[in-house]
């Protein structure tokens, strides 16, 4: 036959093969259950194996929440755990050292919080770490490292954003500055 003909035949053939191979190697998305608590913004999280714990925040209502669930991603099921023992608040920073979670700081009705808290899942239940030695903050980020938590920047009072950035030591409850 004509080369121009079976050139044409084997473009289309590799095409339909591409076309077919990626939609049959394709992700798709999977429904799995509603979050139980109610609906809400602001929420924080952290992961410890394969459960991810979510809470705090602000609900539809406008109102702070301080209640906290864990899902669990082998059995994909919802639960509740300890609610937190302190004011409801939103704009935390979570995170997980050693098997614990923790939750530093955000907002409560009386403004930026320096609070750190800490669950413990094999106790389901949550206790007070010592407080950042400074102005309370919210929505300040986090980066692990070496055993320690870095939390960096965030907004003080008044909405005054800060750069400021303090290692948090869960060995020792401790906090310091860095640079």
């Amino acid at each position: 036959g004509d080369p121009t003909s079976y050139l044409r035949s084997m473009r289309a053939l590799t095409l339909l093969t591409c076309l077919c191979g990626t939609a049959a190697g394709a992700q798709q998305w999977v429904q799995l259950p509603d979050f139980p608590g109610s609906a809400r913004d602001d929420a924080a999280s952290f992961t410890i194996y394969e459960k991810t714990f979510v809470g705090t925040g602000l609900d539809l209502n406008f109102q702070l929440t301080d209640d906290w669930y864990v899902f669990d991603t082998y059995t994909e099921v919802w639960d509740t755990i300890a609610v937190l023992p302190a004011s409801p608040r939103q704009y935390c920073t979570a995170f997980a050292l050693d098997d614990k979670g923790y939750l530093f700081g955000g907002l409560d009705a009386n403004g930026p919080l320096n609070e750190l808290w800490c669950y413990d899942p094999g106790a389901d239940s949550w206790s007070a770490k010592a407080s950042l030695p400074t102005a309370g903050r919210y929505a300040s980020s986090v980066i692990i490292g070496g055993g320690h938590a870095f939390i960096c920047t965030g907004m003080l009072a008044g909405n005054v954003p800060t750069n400021e950035v303090w290692r948090y030591d869960p060995v020792n409850d401790l906090w310091e500055q860095k640079a």
